[in-house]
C-alpha cells in the first residue's frame, strides 16, 4: 500500500461511515488526525527483518556471466531468401520453358535436371532448418539445466531462520494492518485508539530497543521508546 492509498483510507474518504467534514476546521483536524498513524505505519513498514537477497538473486560478478552466449534464433531471413532464389528461379524456369523442355528432343535432359536442383535446394534448406532448430532446443535444454543447478544450488537458503523470520514478519504485519481503521469521528489522533496500541505492540514485537528506528521522511523524527 503506497502512500497516497494508506491516507484517503486513514482519512476515511470512500467510507460513508466516516465522511470528510464539509467544514475547513474539522477537515484540516481530520488531516491532522493521521500524521501520527501514517508515522507508525511506516516505522512498523521500516522493522522488516532482512531477508537473504542471495537466495532469489544471483551474483552479477559471477565469472560464468563473462560468457556473452546471445540466445540462438532461427535465420529466417536466409531461409526465405534461400527459397525465393535457388527454388523460385529453377521452378520458374521449368513451369515458363514447359513446353520446350518436355517436348524438345534437344532438352530432355533438363526435363529431369530442373527438378533434382529444386529437390536438391529444398534438402540444403531444410538441412539449414533443423541445423538451427536443434541448435535453439539444445540451447533451451542447457539454459533450463543450468537453472535447475541454480535453484537447487540455492534451496537450501529459503529454509533458514532470516526467511522464516521473514515470512512471520510478513504474515504479522498484514494482520495488524487489517486492524487499523477509524473507530470514531472526533478528527483526533484518539479516533485510532485501538489502531494506534496494535501498531505499538507490533513495532514492540519486531524493533530491537538497542537500535531503533528513526523516520525522517515526515513529522517528527521517531526514537524506539519516544512514543
Amino acid at each position: 500500500m503506497d502512500r497516497y492509498q494508506l491516507a484517503t483510507s486513514l482519512l476515511g474518504l470512500w467510507d460513508e461511515k466516516t465522511w470528510m467534514p464539509i467544514f475547513r476546521g474539522p477537515r484540516y483536524r481530520r488531516y491532522q488526525s493521521i500524521d501520527k498513524m501514517m508515522d507508525l505505519i511506516e516505522i512498523a513498514g521500516k522493522s522488516a527483518p532482512v531477508f537473504p537477497v542471495e537466495a532469489v538473486l544471483l551474483n552479477p560478478m559471477d565469472d560464468e556471466w563473462d560468457d556473452q552466449m546471445t540466445y540462438i534464433n532461427i535465420n529466417y531471413g536466409w531461409i526465405w531468401s534461400h527459397v525465393f532464389v535457388h527454388l523460385g528461379l529453377p521452378l520458374s524456369v521449368y513451369i515458363y520453358n514447359h513446353n520446350l523442355i518436355h517436348y524438345n528432343v534437344h532438352y530432355r535432359a533438363l526435363k529431369w535436371f530442373l527438378p533434382l536442383v529444386m529437390v536438391w535446394q529444398f534438402e540444403k534448406c531444410y538441412k539449414y532448418y533443423r541445423t538451427q532448430l536443434t541448435k535453439g532446443i539444445l540451447f533451451d535444454e542447457y539454459v533450463q539445466a543450468r537453472a535447475d543447478e541454480l535453484i537447487a544450488q540455492r534451496e537450501h537458503l529459503l529454509h533458514t531462520e532470516q526467511v522464516k523470520k521473514y515470512l512471520t514478519w510478513q504474515i504479522d504485519y498484514k494482520e495488524t494492518l487489517n486492524k487499523i481503521k477509524r473507530e470514531q469521528t472526533n478528527n483526533h489522533a484518539s479516533d485510532f485508539k485501538q489502531a494506534e496500541l496494535a501498531l505499538q505492540s507490533f513495532i514492540n514485537r519486531w524493533v530491537d530497543p538497542a537500535v531503533g528506528i528513526k523516520y525522517p521522511l515526515a513529522g517528527p523524527r521517531y526514537q524506539w521508546g519516544g512514543f
